[in-house]
């Protein structure tokens, strides 16, 4: 993955999202539920056969994340990490999508996994809960990895500012999480940066 690549699946995203996307009419999350399931298309196609590519899910809730990697390829190996489970959402996206996996439990520590190939983190966006996810699971990167941020403004631009401390390539693209349609005027955020 490269940042041209990058930009151009971004600008795609943007569009419509096709009708195997499980939550393409999901109002405000439209545009990164597309991203997700252009960025396995995009990597499972670098990737030599067999070789399943691993994603990471940071905070699932219901599994509308995981459902728009996992629609991407059957061969995007999701697993979502979270404390909490949502039901009966995540039972119907881990009953039609036998590649997403729910790991309940706390994201640190991080569980054994293969190299990650992307990995979104999606949990308490305060810059020290982002900051330990982060650091914990850099390691555990493949080569060329691609790391998603929701929420940077959340929390006093709490995530942000993790973000802006990266030294990787990055692109930061508000118009992936749009404004919240609830609360007016309240900009969320969203940042992709590029693993070495």
């Amino acid at each position: 993955m490269d940042l041209p690549t990058l930009r151009r699946l971004i600008d795609q995203a943007l569009t419509e999202p096709p009708e195997d996307l499980m939550y393409k009419h999901h109002d405000k999350y439209i545009p990164y539920y597309h991203l997700f399931y252009l960025l396995v298309k995009e990597m499972v196609r670098g990737l030599p056969m067999p070789q399943p590519l691993i994603v990471v899910e940071l905070g699932m809730d219901e599994g509308r994340g995981a459902a728009s990697f996992a629609a991407g390829s059957a061969r995007a190996h999701v697993y979502g990490i979270d404390h909490t489970m949502r039901d009966p959402p995540l039972g119907e996206v881990l009953n039609r999508y036998t590649n997403v996996h729910f790991l309940h439990q706390m994201s640190i520590p991080a569980p054994k996994l293969p190299p990650i190939h992307i990995l979104h983190i999606d949990t308490e966006h305060t810059y020290d809960q982002a900051r330990s996810e982060f650091d914990e699971y850099v390691p555990l990167l493949a080569p060329g990895a691609v790391v998603l941020f929701d929420d940077l403004h959340k929390i006093d631009d709490e995530v942000q500012r993790l973000f802006d401390e990266i030294p990787w390539p990055k692109i930061q693209d508000d118009r992936l999480h749009p404004k919240e349609y609830f609360m007016k005027g309240i900009l969320e955020g969203y940042g992709v940066a590029l693993a070495p």
